[in-house]
């Protein structure tokens, strides 16, 4: 009977045994089971969670990408702004500098009408043969002043002024008169004897007499003096340009001066240039090139 009791007591611990076991492992499973669902819910909140922070961090992201791309639109509108300007500053540059090349267009047409006027300056001062041949055609030579007739007006000459017309004596013979000379250029000068400054010039007028200056012709005629005393010094220093007497200032009067020596340089018919005083052989001759336009 024990030995019954003890087995069923053994059996009954079996099962018991058994039974908290699989309790055990039911509540295991259970508590497993829990947990998971512990573990999806959590998981489930965290997702959840994750997600409204996900469209928290979306709204923000999309926030953010908004204002980048505002940020950006406003770049560009500022970088199209600044193009803009730069081709507005470019443009002006450009209208600045073809208002530039005007001007430098402008000042160069100054220039060249300076040049222009100074050039017509150097022809009533120093002249061109073609200035000079304007000037002739601009006044009547027939109604000239005349010292042989004595007609005409008696005044200091001047730049343009018509030349009075003469016929003088030579040393050694013959005539001189001016308007045989009219198609070209001449230099009338005034002198005497006891002129020291009249006679150091008188080397000059030598050598341009030797240059052989086409239309070119000089005559130096005497003040005051007689034809003796003329050919004496004539003689003497053996010259081979013109000298002329005018022992009664006939002609000098007519070509009226503060002094000896003086010097009036004619373009066809036209006074062109009076010097008062000596000159050296190269004033001369710059100015008798100017005259014949060289």
């Amino acid at each position: 009977m024990r030995k019954k009791t003890t087995l069923i007591i053994a059996a009954a611990s079996l099962v018991f045994a058994l039974l908290t076991g699989c309790g055990d492992e039911k509540k295991t499973t259970g508590s497993e089971i829990t947990s998971g669902t512990t573990s999806v819910s959590i998981s489930s909140e965290e997702s959840a969670s994750e997600e409204d922070n996900s469209g928290k961090d979306t709204e923000a992201e999309d926030e953010i990408a908004d204002e980048a791309e505002e940020d950006e639109e406003d770049e560009d509108i500022e970088e199209d702004e600044e193009e803009d300007e730069a081709e507005e500053e470019t443009d002006g540059s450009g209208r600045k500098k073809k208002k530039k090349k005007k001007k430098t267009t402008e000042d160069t047409i100054t220039t060249e009408e300076t040049l222009n006027d100074n050039s017509n300056e150097t022809s009533g001062e120093s002249t061109a043969s073609t200035a000079g041949n304007a000037t002739t055609e601009a006044h009547d030579l027939s109604n000239r002043p005349n010292a042989d007739t004595g007609t005409g007006t008696v005044k200091k000459l001047s730049k343009g002024d018509v030349a009075p017309d003469f016929t003088a004596e030579l040393s050694g013979g013959g005539t001189f008169k001016l308007s045989d000379y009219d198609d070209k250029v001449v230099l009338i000068n005034f002198w005497a004897t006891w002129c020291g400054y009249c006679i150091e010039e008188m080397p000059a007028f030598e050598r341009l007499k030797n240059d052989g200056i086409e239309d070119f012709e000089l005559v130096c005629i005497n003040c005051g003096e007689d034809e003796g005393t003329v050919d004496s010094f004539v003689n003497s220093e053996g010259y081979s340009f013109n000298f002329a007497y005018d022992p009664y200032y006939r002609i000098g009067d007519y070509y009226p001066s503060n002094g000896l020596p003086y010097t009036v340089i004619v373009e066809r018919g036209v006074v062109y240039k009076v010097i008062s005083g000596a000159r050296s052989y190269s004033d001369y001759k710059a100015v008798i090139e100017d005259a014949l336009g060289k």
